[in-house]
């Protein structure tokens, strides 16, 4: 069930501070933004997917009255493209066709206030993942264990029509862990690349991957795939401001995990949104290194999405 597997990866977010929390390396440079799929928007985010066996969904949030563009690549295109208006906040969500998916999205929402997401649906629970609001030169994701029964992958989008390059370096238990076939890995155009980290590593509690882009642009998310469910993990990088859809499939409605990474008090405010604007707010101190998980609907039963403010950077992630 993936309502195990997003325990999982909370977990794992939580193991992961004392990492999180050192000194940080400075980032490469980054450069500009790439062009958007059309000029509808002022926001475009970035959604890896989770791959083939996941029902997967791409869930936009807006926080006032927008349009919002669902554009679906895999296979070197864009294979499918859904355009909603809304004359208020609201969410838009576009779910591809069958299992056998591979692929990913892009999102583009025109209002100033908006999110994305990709969320999967279990028998009993959903998880969802943020989409990237951003790309970047280098990542880090601190992802999960592999097991004997396990399926670990390392998906890397491309959303772009050029080819794009990324050297991986992989991180163990056991250190270092050098794999000379993960040097200058090639994306194609508009498609998703998965690595199977499981067949390169065999067993292991820790997996981390580092992600540094040489060419183009590219998107990354880790995947595990156990006999619990699916769990997905995606490279963060704290910050003080977030945005993000509340995640609501039937009458099940997902959750908010916020994570401190640094050796000091943090106050967070938590603001929902509804379609009439806020529907409630609360302010909580999270201690260091801490970490606490919010109920998206308590601060309303019809939240679209959520804003959370914090006086210093957190991770936030949507479990």
């Amino acid at each position: 069930m993936i309502y195990r597997a997003a325990v999982i990866a909370v977990v794992i977010v939580v193991a992961g501070v004392a990492w999180i929390s050192l000194p940080p390396v400075a980032p490469a440079e980054e450069e500009a933004p790439p062009e958007p799929l059309s000029g509808i928007q002022s926001g475009v985010f970035y959604c890896v997917g989770s791959g083939a066996g996941a029902e997967t969904a791409f869930q936009a949030v807006s926080g006032s009255a927008s349009t919002s563009l669902i554009s679906i690549i895999d296979s070197n295109m864009v294979v499918d493209t859904v355009e909603i208006t809304t004359e208020r906040p609201a969410t838009a969500m576009f779910k591809p066709p069958g299992q056998l998916f591979t692929g990913g999205a892009v999102v583009e929402v025109e209002a100033v206030e908006a999110g994305a997401s990709w969320i999967n649906e279990g028998p009993t629970r959903t998880t969802a993942t943020t989409c990237y609001a951003e790309p970047r030169n280098a990542w880090t994701i601190y992802g999960g264990p592999i097991g004997s029964a396990d399926r670990l992958v390392l998906r890397l989008m491309n959303p772009l029509l050029s080819s794009a390059k990324a050297d991986i370096r992989l991180t163990t238990e056991f250190g270092p862990e050098p794999i000379t076939e993960l040097e200058s890995v090639g994306v194609p155009p508009r498609d998703v690349v998965e690595i199977p980290l499981h067949e390169i590593l065999g067993q292991r509690t820790m997996v981390k991957v580092a992600v540094d882009v040489t060419d183009g642009r590219l998107l990354p998310a880790m995947v595990s795939t156990t006999p619990n469910g699916i769990a997905t993990w995606r490279a963060e990088r704290a910050a003080t401001d977030w945005y993000l859809p509340t995640v609501r499939v039937g009458d099940v409605v997902g959750d908010i995990a916020v994570t401190n990474p640094r050796q000091e008090h943090v106050e967070v405010e938590y603001t929902g949104i509804d379609s009439s604007g806020v529907s409630g707010q609360e302010t909580l101190v999270l201690e260091p290194l801490g970490h606490v998980v919010l109920p998206a609907t308590s601060l309303g039963p019809v939240v679209l999405g959520s804003r959370i403010s914090a006086t210093g950077p957190v991770i936030v992630t949507l479990v």
